[in-house]
């Protein structure tokens, strides 16, 4: 119902909701050099061993978040 509830909002805004796979790795993956690494869920700081980014892991995840919805959100649209 939340799903529902955030598509009728986005449409009324004119905006799209882009879903994400359940396995994208957002949390597992660097939001700048795109290396992957497994992470404990109890880590909250994402330290990437490949270019050094170091963040908080929400933030991580959502700058992949942010990324996916920009690079997919095409594949979505649908003339109504």
């Amino acid at each position: 119902m939340f799903v529902e509830m955030l598509e009728y909002k986005t449409y009324e805004l004119g905006k799209f909701l882009v879903k994400a796979d359940k396995f994208f790795p957002s949390t597992k993956q660097c939001s700048s050099c795109k290396e992957k690494r497994e992470m404990e869920l109890s880590e909250r700081v994402y330290e990437c061993e490949h270019c050094g980014l170091v963040l908080d892991r929400d933030l991580n995840a959502a700058l992949n978040l942010e990324e996916y919805g920009k690079n997919n959100w095409r594949e979505l649209v649908v003339e109504l």
